[in-house]
């Protein structure tokens, strides 16, 4: 009798390990779920106001926890994407300001009557925007002067 109350004893305890290993795992499971959740949420922040390094740490603050997650990584991919975005509108916009620096300088070279220098800023513009309309514009007004002196 006294062998079956430890036998019995020693199965309750190996029982109650087992359930206090379970609730110890669910509560890491639970406070990883809740820091991912509030990592998402900063990078979600972040991201709105185009902070993409921040947004970045957060999402990678988030992975920390669970790597294969699949929100976390479609946010990822999302914030790269928006600061790719970011990145190619600034070039276009200093390749176009480019662009108007050197049509502004081939007018000035009009209104000073160096023609061969202003066709060369016109060149260099459309050196940056091949179908720059006003540039294209501009060197054909160009080669009329040109073609008529």
């Amino acid at each position: 009798m006294n062998e079956e109350l430890f036998a019995l004893e020693a199965e309750v305890q190996q029982e109650y390990l087992r359930y206090d290993e379970q609730q110890q795992l669910e509560l890491v499971s639970s406070k990883n779920n809740q820091g991912i959740r509030k990592s998402l949420a900063m990078a979600r922040e972040s991201l709105s106001r185009d902070a993409f390094g921040e947004a970045l740490a957060w999402v990678d603050y988030a992975l920390s926890f669970d790597m294969k997650r699949t929100e976390t990584l479609r946010l990822r991919d999302e914030i790269e994407k928006a600061e790719r975005l970011r990145d190619e509108k600034k070039a276009n916009e200093n390749k176009e300001l480019m662009v108007q620096v050197h049509i502004s300088r081939a007018m000035e070279r009009i209104s000073e009557k160096r023609t061969v220098e202003a066709l060369l800023e016109v060149d260099l513009a459309l050196q940056l925007d091949p179908s720059h309309h006003d540039a294209l514009v501009l060197r054909e007004q160009l080669n009329e002067m040109t073609n008529n002196h």
